[in-house]
């Protein structure tokens, strides 16, 4: 059930996700190119920032050397959340680069969502509002 109730502003401003990874050269040509993000706005070789809402969001990547949980460290499984206006044509860009979807769904909040994973496993979901709420 959604809360129509204007919700009280935050004291904070989100700022973004970051992922992770191992290979960040393979990591940043697949969410440049096939994500479609396009260039990132910092780029070097442990660290790539895609400003994903100009002005406001980020999604970075992080080179790292085990990205397993390590002793004292709360790791946990991230997803990254997009949407797109044409789930269909995005679903199609992913099958032209070899990228398979994984799950496909709609979601009780009126959304079609598509669920792939990136070149290191992490889920990526990318959803459409849809025309009609479902009951």
């Amino acid at each position: 059930m959604r809360n129509d109730t204007p919700a009280t502003p935050a004291p904070f401003r989100f700022y973004g996700c970051v992922i992770r990874v191992l290979d960040i050269s393979r990591c940043r040509a697949f969410y440049a190119n096939v994500v479609g993000l396009g260039q990132p706005v910092l780029d070097s070789n442990f660290w790539v920032e895609f400003e994903v809402v100009p002005g406001g969001m980020v999604l970075a990547l992080e080179q790292s050397q085990n990205v397993r949980p390590q002793e004292g460290i709360c790791t946990g499984n991230v997803a990254v959340c997009l949407e797109v206006l044409d789930l269909y044509g995005f679903r199609q860009r992913l099958v032209s680069h070899g990228c398979g979807p994984q799950a496909t769904s709609t979601l009780p909040s009126g959304q079609a969502a598509l669920t792939f994973l990136d070149p290191e496993g992490n889920p990526v979901t990318v959803i459409e509002k849809l025309s009609r709420k479902l009951p």
